[in-house]
C-alpha cells in the first residue's frame, strides 16, 4: 500500500506547526519540525519508488 501523499501532507502540518511552537516552546518546536521533515522524506520516497521496489 503506497501512503506517500498521505506521509508528506501530515509532515508539512507536523513542521508548520513545530515552527510556529518555537517561539514559546524552542525544544518542542524543533523536534516537531525535524519530526515532520523527516516523515515528508519518508513520504517522498514511498511516492517515487518503482514498481519493483514494493
Amino acid at each position: 500500500m503506497r501512503n506517500g501523499s498521505l506521509m508528506t501532507v501530515l509532515g508539512t502540518i507536523e513542521s508548520g506547526t513545530g515552527m510556529a511552537m518555537r517561539e514559546r516552546k524552542p525544544l518542542v518546536g524543533w523536534g516537531l519540525t525535524g519530526l515532520g521533515m523527516a516523515s515528508v522524506m519518508y513520504g517522498l520516497m514511498d511516492m517515487y519508488k518503482g514498481p519493483h521496489e514494493r
